[in-house]
């Protein structure tokens, strides 16, 4: 499923998540959410960016240019490359470790615990270290008190197929 702009959804004031399902080895069909941000000079933030078609394209043009596009670990990179396609004149950031998996990808910065200078003082962030391939980095929107976590938190209220349920039954 490509995310289109009826998944849009304003979580708060500037945020917004556009769902979009992943489909893995096994059957296993995942809820991701690419966390849309717009800074106080009308840029936009995306965080974990997922497939953007022309109507979803459309609907963040709406919102503001696309300047920054995020992957938050070293797991939510998938579809960096074709967001920076689609917006060449992005900046790409992503976590410690993030190049040995993307090296087709020329970050702008890797992110650390002070922001970078573009979303500083509106947008901070942790990197949350220890798990090398791992090394999620999360956020908090400033104005709207909102956190932005990719897989340090998430809530399945309704898993997809017997086998997801049985893995996340497993998992506890």
């Amino acid at each position: 499923m490509v995310a289109t702009d009826k998944n849009i959804r304003e979580i708060a004031p500037d945020v917004w998540g556009v769902l979009h399902t992943l489909k893995m080895p096994g059957g296993i069909k995942m809820e991701t959410r690419m966390t849309v941000i717009r800074l106080k000079n009308g840029d936009l933030v995306l965080v974990s960016p997922v497939p953007i078609d022309d109507s979803l394209a459309a609907k963040l043009a709406e919102l503001g240019p696309v300047r920054h596009a995020v992957s938050p670990n070293c797991w939510h990179h998938l579809y960096l490359p074709e967001c920076l396609e689609r917006y060449p004149e992005a900046q790409a950031f992503g976590p410690p470790g993030i190049q040995a998996k993307r090296p087709d990808v020329t970050f702008t910065a890797l992110l650390e615990n002070e922001a970078p200078e573009a979303w500083r003082g509106q947008i901070d962030q942790r990197v949350i270290l220890g798990v090398p391939e791992f090394n999620e980095v999360i956020f908090c929107h400033r104005a709207s008190r909102t956190l932005v976590a990719t897989d340090m938190v998430f809530n399945i209220q309704r898993p997809k197929g017997l086998i997801q349920w049985i893995l996340l039954h497993l998992a506890g």
